[in-house]
């Protein structure tokens, strides 16, 4: 049928479409030279005789790249084999050729009506003592081999792994400089005779605001006080970090109104440890002092100026 009519395999290969008036240059659905995998199914049926197709044209037809891991969904795996008997089948439809119509159901009735007289045949021609096994045998024809379907592994691919930077205390250029040093006290009150705590920092910040705005304190509900602290650090005037860490309620009772030095010691380390990535380290001294220094060289030969807050926004209501 290929031979004499180009069907249902051309001799162009299992790619070919023929060009018609109004679609001269179709689009291949098989694998090509210049697709995705370059594999061109070929099985070329008007060089070899009968025989010798009938021999190589399913290996032909199956593509090397993909027959681990090709499935029809069921139990055949490879579809562009299974294609041609189906298009045997179609024929008459696509082609306009007549064909014998052999399926299995039509080659399960052709043997049940032979019965098993051909056995009884067989057996006058063979010696008494041979053993041997007869019968029918059902099995898949070579459009359908049955097939193991592997799962489809990914090729080779980057994983991200994230890693901790490296961290130097010394001069990463080429040339030396002097590394800058600024000590501040821990506590916002080191440098007051009058404030010990942060409640006293609270009241020192309310009474400054309000007599700045013409109130007192007796004038404004002190039960309506609401703060919001954060850690405050700035380098030339530029905020690099600001870190909340307590929300107050109230004046009078100063474990709802301001923090604790414990509340204040674990949010000042976590705020000074995200100096370190614009590339300043610290440490503490046994004085309540924290040291600030630089691990790269300052921009600028007159220094940076370093400035270490404690931040409250407040809201009150005044009569």
């Amino acid at each position: 049928m290929s031979r004499q009519f180009n069907y249902p395999i051309p001799n162009q290969g299992m790619g070919y479409v023929s060009p018609t008036y109004c679609d001269p240059t179709p689009v291949y659905q098989y694998p090509q030279r210049g697709g995705i995998d370059w594999t061109t199914i070929n099985p070329q049926p008007k060089r070899n005789t009968f025989f010798e197709f009938a021999q190589t044209f399913w290996l032909n037809t199956i593509n090397v790249r993909n027959r681990q891991f090709a499935t029809d969904g069921k139990t055949g795996g490879y579809p562009t084999l299974a294609s041609i008997y189906w298009k045997y089948l179609e024929s008459q439809e696509n082609a306009g050729i007549q064909n014998n119509n052999f399926n299995y159901d039509t080659m399960i009735k052709y043997v049940e009506g032979l019965g098993d007289y051909w056995i009884r045949l067989v057996e006058q021609m063979i010696p008494a003592t041979t053993i041997w096994n007869t019968g029918v045998r059902y099995e898949n024809s070579i459009f359908h081999r049955q097939k193991f379907v592997w799962r489809r592994q990914e090729g080779c691919q980057l994983v991200p792994i994230p890693c901790k930077p490296c961290e130097v205390t010394t001069n990463i250029f080429r040339y030396d400089c002097d590394i800058q040093v600024v000590e501040c006290g821990k506590y916002p009150w080191t440098n007051s005779n009058t404030i010990i705590n942060f409640n006293g920092v609270l009241g020192y910040t309310i009474n400054n605001y309000l007599i700045d705005n013409g109130y007192q304190l007796n004038d404004c509900q002190l039960n309506s006080l609401n703060t919001e602290w954060f850690v405050d650090i700035k380098i030339n005037n530029n905020t690099l970090v600001q870190y909340p860490f307590f929300n107050g309620v109230g004046y009078i009772d100063s474990s709802l109104s301001s923090p604790s030095t414990t509340d204040w010691d674990n949010a000042l380390i976590a705020a000074l440890n995200d100096l370190k990535n614009y590339g300043y380290d610290y440490y503490f001294t046994n004085n309540d002092t924290v040291v600030i220094y630089n691990l790269i060289c300052s921009v600028s030969d007159v220094g940076l100026n370093f400035n270490l807050n404690v931040g409250i926004n407040f809201n009150i209501t005044c009569n």
